[in-house]
């Protein structure tokens, strides 16, 4: 903390536009980074750019930044938080939603890992481990799953060097030690 400010800022934040799993309005989340002392913030809704605008417009009244992305699942590997650097970046990214919106139903989005790589220039891609990663229960799967993973973030990292980057959060369910050295 410096002067009473985070030096910490929230990558992986839904709102109520990712559909029963946020529940705040875009509004709310920047109040609440306010709150908490964020100088920055991040809205990365599931398969969507659709409170962007909102979010935008919240955290420039409440001066702070809006670092604006989405969570992209895809049919073929893990789940990423995409955030764009730039106009040019942001365009490909909502090209890739559209794509992927139009291969699906309503409120759906088909994507797959050769997809992504096309639209990749310009963003910063960060890797959601499987929630399955660590789960102790699963003994004789969780190697496996661990080795799998493993290997989708280094093709990841190697077909977009100095883009990619491993999410690791806690989850408070007592595992959160062992769980992030597995990740190590």
């Amino acid at each position: 903390m410096e002067n009473g400010i985070a030096e910490y800022a929230e990558l992986n934040v839904s709102s109520n536009f990712s559909f029963l799993e946020g529940g705040s309005h875009p509004e709310e989340i920047v109040k609440r980074a306010t709150l908490l002392g964020y100088r920055a913030i991040a809205l990365t809704d599931r398969n969507t750019l659709s409170g962007i605008v909102r979010f935008h417009m919240a955290a420039k009244n409440a001066g702070i930044q809006a670092i604006v992305g989405v969570r992209i699942d895809i049919e073929d590997g893990s789940s990423l938080i995409c955030l764009p650097q730039d106009l040019n970046a942001y365009s490909k990214l909502t090209r890739l939603l559209t794509l992927g919106k139009r291969r699906s139903k309503k409120s759906m989005c088909r994507l797959w890992r050769a997809d992504i790589i096309e639209h990749a220039l310009g963003q910063i891609l960060i890797v959601l481990p499987p929630l399955s990663f660590y789960m102790p229960k699963l003994h004789a799967r969780q190697k496996k799953i661990e080795e799998e993973f493993s290997k989708e973030l280094l093709e990841w990292a190697e077909l977009l060097p100095g883009s990619v980057y491993l999410s690791a959060s806690l989850r408070y369910r007592g595992e959160d030690k062992p769980r992030l050295q597995a990740l190590y």
